[in-house]
């Protein structure tokens, strides 16, 4: 890949307001100690994307979207990457340069710090999933930073933990005892496998009202004594549920961590 052009992605709702309102269409990058500002007419920017081969993201119209790739340095917009500039779809207008402090970052009417950016809000479903995995983290992460717990990534998280989880009760000026560390597998919803037995491991997933923090071998155990993994997944190697039950919540519940009243896990 080219590394002098950047994936951009624009949602097709809000060029298209700009396109109604015959607005320039702003393009700021800031790459390393070098900074690019470029516009183009909405309107001729909307005819070219949508008379060409750019890719479209989104499953529906609020969050729809062209994706294509600008060379930032010369201002050049591509449908696709290539090793030639032969296929340019349009050239962007080169403006002042700019220095990225944010009281040079002019902010229309309307607008704010993060649409000024470029910045759009992504539903889980059209992240990728390695995508939905760091949003997870992140969720977790900031819900158990409420309670005074510092989270680490784990890179090199093959077969095990994605998160190690530290307290130091040090850090609360009202307690004293043991510092506590705990190795979490972070998911989109209640899953267990085999490959994570004997790894004194927890599985954390999200629910309306907070994380669920889930020991794997402890509740595999209950699950077994029941004959609730008597299943052709089990036998393959892994068990989860979709869509937790009255009763699935009520055996979980002691395992719940919710978010600070008034906060939501959206």
């Amino acid at each position: 890949m080219n590394n002098e052009r950047c994936w951009v992605n624009i949602r097709i709702c809000k060029l298209g307001k700009a396109a109604k309102e015959g607005a320039d269409y702003w393009f700021v990058f800031n790459i390393g100690k070098k900074n690019f500002v470029y516009s183009i007419n909405a309107c001729e920017l909307k005819k070219k994307l949508e008379n060409s081969d750019v890719p479209l993201l989104g499953k529906n119209e609020n969050n729809e979207r062209f994706s294509f790739y600008v060379e930032y340095a010369e201002g050049k917009l591509y449908a696709t990457v290539s090793a030639n500039d032969e296929d340019v779809l349009i050239k962007l207008a080169k403006q002042a340069e700019f220095n990225g402090s944010l009281r040079e970052c002019e902010i229309a009417e309307g607008e704010n710090i993060a649409t000024s950016l470029g910045l759009e809000f992504i539903p889980y479903e059209d992240m990728s999933p390695k995508g939905q995995e760091i949003h997870n983290i992140q969720k977790l992460s900031s819900l158990l930073a409420n309670y005074g717990i510092e989270c680490l990534r784990i890179t090199n998280d093959e077969d095990g933990a994605d998160v190690m989880a530290y307290y130091n009760p040090a850090s609360d000026k009202k307690k004293n005892g043991k510092p506590l560390t705990l190795l979490i597998q972070v998911k989109g919803r209640y899953s267990a496998a085999k490959k994570y037995t004997g790894k004194n491991l927890y599985i954390a997933f999200p629910c309306e009202e907070g994380w669920y923090l889930i020991p794997h071998d402890k509740i595999l155990d209950e699950m077994f004594k029941k004959g609730t993994l008597d299943t052709t997944s089990w036998k393959k190697g892994s068990y989860s549920i979709k869509s937790l039950s009255k009763k699935d919540k009520v055996r979980f519940s002691p395992y719940l961590i919710k978010w600070p009243e008034g906060k939501q896990n959206q």
